[in-house]
């Protein structure tokens, strides 16, 4: 497990009091890392969601317009 995930799983298990098992793997992880900022904010640490500037989120956003792409462009079946 990569140190950031270990802290994650602590911090969260910490908070709520969840077991690892359901914030590794039942937890969505968007809404972990809200939970998690939340924590850090709560304990005054200084954090920030980054910004558009950051060149990961930049690429991030177009990998996930790409795939809205394929979603849009798939054909259903009736």
């Amino acid at each position: 497990m990569p140190v950031w995930e270990a802290q994650y799983v602590l911090v969260l298990a910490a908070k709520t009091g969840w077991t690892e098992d359901h914030i590794r793997h039942h937890l969505p992880l968007s809404r972990g890392m809200a939970y998690y900022h939340a924590a850090r904010l709560l304990d005054g640490e200084r954090c920030r969601w980054p910004g558009g500037r950051n060149p990961v989120t930049r690429w991030l956003r177009a990998v996930r317009e790409k795939i809205r792409g394929l979603v849009k462009s798939t054909p259903t079946s009736a």
